[in-house]
């Protein structure tokens, strides 16, 4: 699939593109990461306006056009942030989730199966709404593009962590998690599920990685099977020269160490299992060698009498 743009009422857009073409890789270097789609804001240059991803909970089977006993029937897929919201966007994202039956034929498509948020920074619309105003003003009554969302696929699961959550998102989520997990979409079972102590990250689907620093309830979501880890706002895409530039020290909400520290768990839980990085601000590129570490130091610089 070629990279498809959408446009909304207001004549901005967001593109849908193969995740491919976002590495700069040809298909044939990594086939896992067929059937995986970076959703760019429509102004990517801009820090207020996140990249989102849909992905697939198993690796993506190609259809064979010449063989009517091999139908596509992709698997189930999540949306990991919250991207604006455009019926012609939701139109495409549903295409792409798109079942088929005997001969190749479409069935009717209920969306992506989940959306699990990363932090409160990366669900559009959340920018507009100032707490401390609705207070004083006693309005309440702000969406987030997560309710958007929500009405477009209702069966679609959506999670974020509790201490993320606001009060324009709140009444569109499906769950909310708590603690420090790590968790697993169960796809089955239509919903995250803790990993017990010792219990190794799933090699299939999404598992979902508690970070805080960025925002108090941020988290990570790893897919082994693709290689690839959606960082959120853990990490910049081109680390340290744009460190400040994207905001991610002038916007840190929980504490420059805690991200820190939060970056170095991520390199020892995801360094066998990732190939990839697909933060919310930047472009997806590819994790090399000791990058990460080196990185969370030069976070833990900027704070050097935190604790």
């Amino acid at each position: 699939l070629t990279n498809l743009s959408a446009g909304d009422s207001e004549g901005k857009n967001s593109f849908l593109e193969p995740l491919h073409k976002t590495l700069g890789i040809s298909p044939e270097e990594d086939e896992v990461l067929s059937g995986c789609f970076h959703i760019f804001p429509y102004d990517s240059n801009s820090p207020i306006d996140h990249s989102s991803y849909l992905l697939p909970l198993r690796r993506f089977k190609s259809f064979n056009e010449a063989d009517a006993k091999l139908p596509m029937n992709p698997p189930p897929y999540i949306m990991v942030d919250v991207p604006k919201y455009s019926p012609d966007l939701a139109s495409l994202i549903r295409k792409q989730c798109l079942p088929r039956g005997k001969k190749g034929r479409p069935k009717k498509s209920s969306g992506p199966t989940a959306m699990i948020i990363t932090n409160r920074n990366s669900v559009h619309g959340s920018g507009v709404y100032d707490e401390q105003e609705a207070f004083r003003t006693g309005i309440f009554d702000t969406e987030s593009d997560v309710f958007a969302w929500r009405r477009e696929f209702p069966s679609m699961v959506i999670a974020m962590h509790r201490h993320d959550v606001r009060s324009d998102t709140r009444g569109a989520l499906w769950e909310i998690v708590d603690g420090y997990g790590p968790w697993s979409f169960d796809a089955g079972a239509g919903g995250m599920r803790t990993l017990e102590r010792g219990e190794d990250i799933p090699a299939e689907g999404a598992s979902v990685i508690y970070v805080p620093g960025h925002t108090p309830g941020s988290v990570c979501v790893l897919m082994p099977h693709l290689g690839v880890v959606v960082s959120g706002n853990l990490v910049p895409d081109d680390p340290p020269m744009r460190l400040d530039a994207w905001g991610f020290v002038t916007t840190n909400s929980a504490g420059i160490v805690r991200q820190a520290n939060s970056i170095r768990k991520v390199a020892k839980m995801c360094g066998a299992n990732a190939k990839y990085m697909l933060p919310s601000r930047g472009g997806a590129r590819k994790m090399g060698g000791n990058e990460m570490m080196i990185l969370a130091d030069t976070f833990s610089s900027f704070a050097p009498d935190e604790k």
